[in-house]
């Protein structure tokens, strides 16, 4: 084939990079949203506010880091929060459980599993923000949808949030859970 297509530039440099594939030869297409994913309409009614993670619950999305940072958030006086964590199990990381046990915010960590892109949206448009703390990144499909939905998107600082997002949400450091409390 004479292009190959990626969903990121940040994608894209590693196809280039490590395949020595020829920049010419690349072209970025972003994926789109479904009209679901839009501002309007209604929203999860939650008995709690909560911060929504949607994703695999895999070690690269780093989803232990971010029940251990929504831990220090408690610790700092905000109990009348919950975190939900929306998406498939396949590849769990073990740490995730871990943390959730050893912080003990099992009350306020909610394991919803999948849910579809109508489910979705009720819970982006319901959520206080949405975040994302990868460490491994390629695209965040997720991040988009939130942002189409209107939800406050807080993300990674890596290479292709950094794209995706830029300015339109708040970056930070996927290690420094202090940072993501």
């Amino acid at each position: 084939a004479d292009v190959i297509v990626t969903i990121s530039h940040a994608i894209a440099d590693d196809i280039g990079k490590h395949y020595a594939v020829p920049k010419h030869k690349l072209t970025v297409a972003y994926p789109g949203v479904g009209a679901q994913f839009g501002a309007t309409g209604k929203s999860f009614a939650a008995p709690r506010p909560y911060f929504l993670y949607v994703g695999s619950l895999k070690r690269g999305k780093n989803v232990a880091g971010l029940v251990t940072a929504f831990a220090q958030f408690h610790k700092h006086g905000h109990r009348e929060y919950d975190l939900y964590l929306v998406g498939s199990d396949l590849w769990l990381d073990p740490e995730v459980e871990r943390a959730v046990k050893s912080h003990g915010v099992g009350e306020y960590v909610k394991r919803i599993g999948f849910a579809t892109d109508e489910e979705l949206s009720l819970y982006y448009r319901g959520a206080v923000a949405f975040v994302s703390p990868s460490v491994v990144e390629g695209f965040c499909l997720p991040a988009v949808e939130a942002m189409a939905s209107g939800c406050p998107v807080i993300t990674s600082d890596i290479p292709a949030l950094k794209e995706i997002v830029g300015d339109a949400g708040i970056q930070i450091s996927p290690l420094d859970t202090e940072g993501i409390a």
